[in-house]
């Protein structure tokens, strides 16, 4: 049986590869079967609707910890034939990744079983040359910790306003107690304005009363808030006590911020000799011979060691915690190390970093009231600390 069109031609349908089938459901199945309907590009609508169209701004979130502040670019373009600019959404290329919800330092079972895993895995899939195989290493341990443990999801503020407790709700009839007798004591007359003051002042002193019973509960909350978090880490809140509230949001122009790094990072007398200069003494050659072997494992597992669980992963996404609770993965990244030493190059990832503006002060909203971080790759980071280590031994001791 044949299926027909209304003009009695047969209702065949043809797909992009060069197969026809019999009809338009047929097609479908080939298509989801052999995912021919994958290199179909659909044509985006060009032309603009009734409906609202906005510009989201990038939220991101490269700082250490939950430290962070969001820069919105705004790009517009005016038409030629003198119309309102319209906002265009341009969506850029970001290198920036997602923070993984890793395991607690203290969950061994999973960090064996990852360490184990990865070990495995590494094996057998580092090829080509060193550079390849480092940032092999960094995308397989990132998109399987990933795909494992799953990304950290953000703390957003809750807009839900408290309760008023039992004590509050009384306060604030009282003191709308004492408006309406206010507004009673002057409209009444004499007599009844000496009834009224009498009962006022009961009320006032019951209004008292009962405010300081709160703020006495609210003291001793407030002390004991804060000898808690005393007692659980007194660095952060001294570091809080001291340091004040500094919070904001960034909105600018791309421009604005390319503009202020460049004159920040850039010094337009650089190349200029700084000359002779009588306070700056001259020393004496170093006595200990340089090390130029390849990093050994000793060195490596020292700087990993020292290292803050705590820190935040830089280009590659992968923090000091994987490296510190996976041995066999560190191992691989060593063996590399001695590779890339022995070859004198750099890999392009590790002469990356992400950008992120941190508030100086409470409600930072211009550029001028933000300071910029440069989060580094953790790799490169153990890499170069092996060299500064051994830099200080020769230079520190003389």
């Amino acid at each position: 049986m044949v299926q027909t069109t209304l003009t009695g031609e047969k209702a065949e349908a043809k797909c992009h590869c060069g197969k026809i089938c019999k009809n338009q459901r047929g097609l479908k199945i080939h298509q989801s079967r052999s995912g021919c309907s994958r290199g179909i590009v659909k044509e985006q609508r060009t032309d603009l609707s009734g409906e609202t169209q906005e510009n989201p701004s990038q939220d991101t979130n490269h700082s250490a910890r939950n430290l962070s502040a969001s820069v919105t670019f705004h790009d517009s373009s005016q038409s030629l034939n003198g119309e309102e600019p319209i906002t265009q959404q341009r969506q850029e290329t970001s290198h920036q990744k997602e923070r993984i919800a890793w395991p607690k330092m203290n969950s061994e079972a999973q960090w064996r079983d990852l360490n184990d895993d990865l070990g495995v895995i590494l094996e057998t899939s580092l090829q080509g040359c060193v550079e390849r195989r480092i940032e092999t290493l960094t995308t397989l341990v990132y998109n399987i910790g990933k795909e494992r443990f799953g990304v950290e999801e953000r703390k957003e503020r809750s807009n839900t306003k408290q309760t008023p407790n039992r004590r509050e709700q009384k306060i604030k009839q009282l003191r709308k107690e004492l408006k309406d007798l206010n507004r009673r004591y002057k409209k009444s007359n004499e007599i009844e304005k000496l009834g009224i003051a009498c009962i006022t002042d009961s009320v006032r002193e019951e209004l008292r009363r009962t405010r300081r019973a709160e703020q006495l509960k609210n003291s001793n909350k407030k002390k004991a808030k804060n000898r808690a978090n005393f007692i659980k880490n007194p660095y952060n809140y001294t570091k809080t006590l001291l340091g004040g509230e500094r919070t904001g949001h960034l909105h600018c122009s791309k421009e604005e911020v390319e503009k202020y790094l460049h004159e920040t990072h850039s010094d337009k007398e650089r190349e200029t000799p700084l000359g002779y200069c009588p306070r700056v003494e001259e020393e004496e050659q170093p006595t200990i011979e340089f090390e130029t072997k390849e990093p050994t494992w000793k060195e490596v597992c020292e700087v990993v060691k020292k290292a803050r669980t705590g820190s935040a992963p830089g280009y590659s996404g992968v923090p000091y915690k994987v490296y510190k609770k996976c041995p066999k993965i560190l191992r691989k990244l060593w063996q590399l190390f001695r590779t890339l030493w022995k070859k004198g190059t750099i890999p392009e990832s590790w002469q990356k970093a992400e950008g992120c503006f941190v508030p100086k002060e409470k409600d930072s909203k211009d550029i001028s009231q933000f300071r910029t971080i440069s989060l580094l790759s953790v790799e490169g980071k153990i890499y170069f600390s092996v060299l500064a280590n051994r830099m200080t031994k020769v230079y520190g001791r003389d």
